[in-house]
Order: C-alpha cells, then structure tokens, then sequence
C-alpha cells in the first residue's frame, strides 16, 4: 500500500542500518579532508600563478582572475576525483537504500539496477522530433503498476554535440543538452488506436493542435490529437486539472506521449535519484519530497489514465 511522504520519511530515518549511518560519517569526513587540502593547494597554486604572471599580464586583472579561478576548479575537481572513494561508496547505498524504497512505494516487483542505462532504443521509440548525437543514461528500473502494467523508467540525457574548426585550424566542441530527467515507458493493455501528445505551451504546430475547452490548460500546454475526439475523451476536467496542479505546484516542465498501446512520460529535471550534498546526507528533506512527488505524479497520472482508457470506447 502506498504511503504518504510523511509516513515514508519516517520509516526511512528510523530504520537505517548502523552500516549506513557508518559510511556518511565517512563521507562526510573525507569531504572535510577534501576541502582541507583543497584550500591548503588553492593558496599555494594562487600565489605562484601572481608572482609568475602578474609581470607580464599587468593591467589584465580580469584575465588574471578568470585564470585562477580556472586553475582552482581544475584542482578541486582532480581532488575529488582521486579522493572520493568514501563518498562514491555513499551515493551508491543512497540509491540502493533511499532510492530503492521510494521506487518500492509506488511500483511492485521493481528490479533497480543505478548504474545500467536505459537502451536508446526505447528512448527513440517515443518519436521526439529532436536530434541528438550522444545518448546517456542510468537508474534503470523495470517494475509493474498495479501488479499488471510494466513500467520501465531511467534518467536519460541527450546531447547535441558539434565540431568545427576555425580559421587557424584549432578543433571547437559545442555540446548542447536536449533533455535530461526522468523518462518512462508504460505499457498499456488496450489501445486507444490513434496517437495523443501533451507538449509545453508553443512546442506543437498551430496547424495540429487541439483546441481545448480549458484556457489555463493551453497556458501550460499544447495537445496534438491523430484523433480529436479520442484525445478529448482523454483529457477530461480531471486529467487536465492533474497536469495543471502539478505543473504550478513544481514548475517541472513535462511531456506525455501515448502511441495506440504504450505510455511515454518525460520530466525536464536534470540529473535525478542523487544527493545534492553530503553534507545534508540522504535525508534532505526537500530533495526527497521532490523526488516523491514526481513518482507518486507519475503513478496518479499513469493509474488515471489506464482507468479512463479501459472505460473509453475506441
């Protein structure tokens, strides 16, 4: 049975294991050491990079500056890389522990694998006319709604990457992120025959949209229908006032895509199922209700949807 995030949070903070709470101590530690060594070679590299540079580049204190600044991330980064073994180790008990149980919340018989992609194959199934170049994921799960409808759902992030040379013939890179959040298939057991797609506002051609009966619906949405009067059978007041309230509740940008027997949901979140800060460690609040809330929106919506579409003649 479904439980509210309050109940969730609860058992959560109340049931971890002394291992657990043992590997953020450790984290949290070698995140100190971190910054500790951190500061220690940012001064040293910072004043060399004055004393060597600043003779000849006097009068270009900006270019200076952005120099440093360069030289410092290239340290912290190379630090955490090197030295982060117990904070890696951390992030993956968060996900096989936090992540796994707020999944187990709203899907049964779920198989959560965080470090095996989603195959683009299925991605590209869902027909989005973008175009991308590289193709990335994780967090794949695969599970059922309602012990009926399969479910498989991952983070996903597209690019589109360029190259060009200029006139010196010096080789540039441009990488431009298409989408990157959560994606999900559904696979429904009955058809609706047609297609239907809920895009944001001003993403679909006025000549195949569908005119809706709500105008704060078509202040956040455009609908393209393969048949009209399918895709208004679908989106009743309650479906609409659904998309509606989630959409101001989080801001989330969202799409939903249903090809005749399959469900297609992407939300425009960035990297998701991580920990923001070890610091704060697996129990942000805030960060877990974000999370909860686009699940159980998920589930509402597909379990309201699948309802409707077995009720609706087609």
């Amino acid at each position: 049975m479904k439980k509210s995030f309050e109940d969730l949070y609860e058992n959560l903070t109340n049931n971890t294991s002394p291992d657990f709470d043992e590997a953020w101590r450790n984290a949290k530690k070698e995140q100190k050491t971190i910054n500790i060594i951190f500061l220690v070679l940012a001064i040293l590299v910072d004043s060399f990079i004055i004393y060597k540079m600043n003779s000849f580049i006097a009068g270009f204190s900006i270019f200076l500056l952005v120099f440093i600044l360069m030289a410092d991330i290239v340290i912290y980064f190379l630090l955490n890389l090197i030295f982060s073994k117990n904070q890696r180790n951390f992030k993956i008990l968060f996900k096989t522990n936090i992540i796994r149980v707020l999944l187990s919340n709203f899907y049964d018989s779920i198989v959560y694998t965080p470090q095996t992609p989603m195959p683009d194959v299925i991605y590209r199934k869902a027909k989005y006319n973008e175009y991308f170049n590289k193709y990335y994921s994780d967090d794949y799960m695969e599970g059922n709604i309602d012990n009926k409808y399969p479910i498989k759902m991952a983070e996903v992030h597209t690019i589109h990457e360029t190259t060009h040379t200029d006139s010196d013939g010096n080789t540039h890179t441009t990488s431009t992120t298409i989408f990157h959040g959560l994606f999900s298939v559904i696979m429904l057991d009955k058809s609706i025959n047609s297609e239907l797609q809920i895009r944001a506002n001003r993403s679909i051609s006025s000549k195949t949209k569908l005119e809706m009966d709500s105008q704060e619906f078509e202040k956040y949405f455009d609908v393209s229908a393969t048949n009209s009067i399918i895709g208004m059978q679908l989106l009743t007041h309650d479906i609409m006032e659904l998309l509606i309230s989630f959409k101001k509740d989080t801001g989330i940008t969202y799409d939903i895509s249903i090809y005749n027997n399959v469900m297609y949901l992407r939300f425009h979140t960035g990297a998701l199922f991580e920990i923001n800060s070890i610091k704060k460690g697996a129990f942000d609040k805030k960060l877990l209700k974000k999370y909860y809330d686009i699940l159980d929106f998920s589930y509402t919506l597909s379990k309201m949807l699948i309802d409707l579409i077995g009720k609706t003649e087609i």
